[in-house]
């Protein structure tokens, strides 16, 4: 007697056939493509276009911003009726400043429609963006410790590299945020802008973000805080704005910056909370 011991289980993966090879996959669920409403409304200046565009983003950009003297926000970068990005325009600097997703954080999806919306308006021939790596998710040879931990860096080709005590931001680590964004696009082929992006070391954790903007930074629970000294905050002041073509960049002003994660989910208290820092 013959047995088939195979004849109560599945066929094969690769034992299905269809009449159309072109047919979708019945077992994939489909996807929707998500789309999101991107403006910049307020003042314009059409002589700061094609210029140099600064993006400091969460963290680091409060901290910065708190500190390099931006003056008046003069526009805000919308996103579905909520406000991203506040946009300065610093009298010691003909730079456009946007500080970014300091109280809302952008869900993965929106953040290449948030940078193609900012790219295509301001037209920058340098990009410059500062934002956080979470130094215990970095892979080194050696092991880090977050109150050691240097300013990273990653550039594109013909940007000058920052000396030390920068250091370059080494693969096989990846950076998965909105200036991420901004980097992919002014790098693509057809692309002349040059990018410098800064990243300040921070002890949180990144978990993923959800579908929709957030009202808070999206950070780890368990970690104490960043810590960044004022020495560290000067250095990266300073060299965001010689990149930016200042020979004699206005200091920082400001002292050591020491952000719990209580602080982060706050509303922005950049300046006094109003208009001005």
């Amino acid at each position: 007697m013959n047995i088939d011991f195979l004849s109560d289980t599945s066929a094969p993966r690769y034992a299905y056939e269809s009449d159309d090879e072109d047919q979708l996959n019945p077992l994939l669920g489909g996807t929707v493509q998500r789309t999101a409403r991107v403006s910049i409304e307020g003042r314009s200046y059409p002589e700061r276009t094609a210029g140099t565009v600064i993006i400091a983003s969460g963290e680091a950009g409060k901290a910065w911003a708190q500190g390099a003297q931006l003056g008046e926000h003069c526009a805000s970068v919308v996103v579905d009726d909520f406000t991203i990005g506040l946009v300065f325009f610093p009298s010691w600097s003909d730079a456009t400043v946007i500080v970014s997703e300091t109280s809302e954080a952008l869900p993965t999806w929106a953040m290449r429609l948030y940078a193609d919306a900012v790219i295509n308006f301001y037209k920058p021939t340098c990009l410059l963006l500062l934002d956080v790596y979470s130094v215990p998710l970095y892979i080194s040879s050696e092991p880090l410790e977050v109150y050691r931990a240097p300013v990273r860096y990653l550039r594109t080709r013909g940007t000058i590299a920052p000396g030390p005590p920068f250091m370059p931001f080494l693969p096989p680590n990846l950076i998965q945020a909105t200036c991420a964004a901004f980097a992919s696009v002014a790098a693509l082929p057809a692309s002349q802008t040059e990018v410098l992006l800064l990243l300040l070391p921070s002890s949180h954790i990144p978990i993923p973000r959800g579908n929709d903007i957030s009202s808070s930074l999206h950070t780890s629970e368990d970690m104490n805080g960043s810590f960044w000294s004022e020495t560290m905050m000067r250095r990266v002041h300073t060299c965001l704005t010689e990149h930016s073509g200042l020979q004699a960049p206005a200091p920082w002003q400001g002292g050591a910056v020491f952000l719990k994660q209580s602080e982060t989910k706050r509303r922005s208290d950049i300046g006094d909370g109003g208009m001005y820092m």
